[in-house]
């Protein structure tokens, strides 16, 4: 009974002309009034008033309440509508323009506001308003239960059993309703939260502007803490969408309306941010910033998206075991159109990306970087340095590396080839063949394998430089070697089978350059 009493009475109260008006309290099972002035004719119509509805859910194991409660409610809001076991059983002094109406055991009603309404049909259920112009329904099942308070706003638990909406705020709508279990909860003003078709799923809604969706499925949870978010977990089973920020949203199950999935999670920690994981199975996508974006909407299963920065970018999908992350602001990560392929990148202003074929890896450490492994299978790209590039495309088991600022690495156009820098401003490509290795261990450096300036052909080349300013080109043919040690070196070994190699400040040619005579 106090429970219930405290309740109405946190609507707002009018000041009293007289204390002693306003005085009675609840003792005993009735209204004590402290007036002891009070004549008996006016203390028998309310001991008539008040005795008809004491402990009228006292047999629905809810909760005890008297009537003699609510007349104390009523004397503070003239708005006041109170229905139990089938019955309206608001006292006679109550007028207003809130309507109730409960039908079923256990089953109760309580409005309170100015055109305001609780409907209830069904047994144990409960429906409960407190505030102008909103209405709250349980309905169509037992055991459900509708609470608003505040303006403007609406609960619906209703088409199942053991559902719950709640609404704390103005302009706020919550249902659960269409199955069992499910939970929809707003704290905020123009929210929503639907926890609809399907079982025990989960809606939730702190903040202004936002949405919660999750249903169409069971065990969703769509949770938003934030201003003018949204969070989906929809069409498919276990799915969880989560936001804690502002202006962001995150989907998980079906993005943009658009296919199925189960067990995929979408988080999102920022604001401006996105996070889109679905379109299969156990995809996941997390961004941990502003201003940023991961997604496994390509579609596929078990692949993940991880964003650690403000203005990033990941994306993994398009098939299964795809993974891509971001650790810095302004980069991007790009996984996909294939299987187990990764792509990472731990710097600022700097691109990773891996796929179209299976197995391969592109990896960034630094900033304004790239490494590309793509257009094949099993290839990789690593990047450790600034303003720097590795390419392992066209082909399968490519390998292109780089330690250093400024520089280049390329291996590709055929199967196996292997391209490594170790120093700034150089560059090392193997490709247009099978089997090619260059190698750079110094500063402003150059090795060629396959091609040379891009023209021709080779296989099984090798062409190597440990020095500065030096330069080794091994191929047009096959089985070539060009070895340079030593600064400002060179060496070219060309057609086929052939052998050069320079020291420091040396140039070597296989074949010899014919004398000029």
């Amino acid at each position: 009974m106090a429970g219930l009493e405290a309740w109405f009475r946190q609507a707002p109260q009018p000041a009293s002309r007289n204390p002693k008006e306003s005085a009675g309290f609840i003792m005993n099972g009735g209204i004590q009034s402290e007036d002891h002035q009070e004549s008996s004719g006016r203390r028998r119509k309310h001991r008539v008033a008040l005795r008809a509805g004491i402990g009228v859910a006292a047999a629905a194991g809810l909760f005890t309440f008297g009537l003699e409660g609510v007349g104390a409610a009523a004397a503070e809001s003239p708005n006041v509508c109170v229905a139990a076991n089938g019955e309206v059983r608001t006292p006679e002094q109550v007028s207003g323009t809130a309507t109730c109406s409960a039908s079923g055991q256990g089953s109760v009603a309580l409005a309170n506001g100015d055109s305001s309404s609780a409907t209830v049909d069904g047994a144990h259920n409960t429906a409960r308003v407190r505030g102008a112009d909103s209405h709250s329904t349980a309905t169509g099942g037992d055991g459900n239960t509708a609470i608003v308070t505040g303006d403007g706003s609406s609960a619906t638990a209703s088409g199942g059993d053991g559902n719950t909406a709640t609404v704390q705020g103005d302009f706020s709508t919550a249902r659960a309703d269409d199955g069992d279990g499910n939970t929809a909860t707003v704290e905020g003003d123009a929210s929503r939260a639907f926890a609809t078709n399907g079982d025990g799923n989960t809606a939730t809604v702190n903040g202004g502007g936002s949405l919660a969706e999750a249903g169409n499925g069971d065990g969703n949870t769509a949770t938003v803490d934030g201003e003018r978010s949204g969070a989906r977990a929809t069409d498919g089973d276990g799915n969880t969408a989560t936001v804690n920020g502002d202006a962001s949203g995150a989907s998980a199950g079906s993005i943009g309306g658009l296919g199925t999935g189960d067990g995929n999670t979408a988080v999102v920690n920022g604001d401006r941010s996105s996070a889109q994981a679905g379109l299969g199975d156990d995809n996941t996508a997390i961004v941990n910033g502003d201003d940023s974006r991961a997604t496994t909407a390509g579609g596929g299963d078990g692949n993940t998206a991880t964003v650690d920065g403000n203005g990033g970018n990941a994306t993994a999908g398009g098939g299964d075991g795809n993974t891509a992350t971001v650790q810095g602001d302004f980069s991007t990560a790009r996984a996909d159109d294939g299987d187990a392929n990764t792509a990472t990148v731990n710097g600022e202003v700097s691109l990773a990306e891996a796929g179209i074929g299976d197995g391969n890896t592109a990896t960034v450490e630094g900033d304004t970087s790239r490494a590309y492994a793509t257009n094949g299978d099993g290839n990789t790209a690593t990047v450790e340095g600034d303003a720097s590039r590795a390419f392992a495309t066209n082909g399968d088991g490519n390998t292109a590396t780089v330690n250093g600022g400024g520089s280049l690495a390329e291996a590709g156009n055929g199967d196996g080839n292997t391209a490594t820098v170790d120093g700034e401003r150089s560059g090392a490509r193997a490709t247009d063949g099978d089997g090619n290795t260059a190698t750079v261990n110094g500063d402003a450096s150059g090795a060629s394998a396959g091609s040379i300036g891009g023209l021709g052909t080779g296989d099984g080349n090798t062409a190597v430089v440990n020095g500065d300013r030096s330069s080794a080109q091994a191929g047009l043919g096959d089985d070539n070697t060009a070895i340079v040690n030593g600064d400002d070196g060179r060496a070219t070994a060309t057609t086929g089978g052939c052998v050069a190699e320079a020291g420091a400040g040396q140039q070597v040619t296989c074949p010899p350059v014919p004398a000029v005579e």
